[in-house]
């Protein structure tokens, strides 16, 4: 995490590098009480601002559809 809170994640959306994206956010467990991609998708920076939210910034709506999606899936999973 650097000083503006933010992180690979964020980064990654903000390069509009989808592959990379994928790999950050897939290679994290996901359900389960060691489960840690909702934590991922759900870090806020500086700003208040959640990767997705970064995406919709710079108009990747797809980054951000399948952000908020996985959130809501593992939110529905806990």
């Amino acid at each position: 995490m650097d000083s503006l809170g933010r992180t690979n994640l964020f980064y990654a959306v903000e390069a509009n590098d989808t592959k990379l994206l994928k790999n950050i956010v897939f290679s994290e467990v996901g359900v389960g009480i060691f489960g840690s991609r909702l934590s991922l998708l759900q870090i806020q920076d500086k700003f208040g601002l959640k990767a997705s939210n970064v995406a919709i910034q710079y108009g990747f709506y797809e980054i951000a559809q399948l952000l908020e999606g996985e959130e809501s899936r593992m939110l529905w999973c806990e």
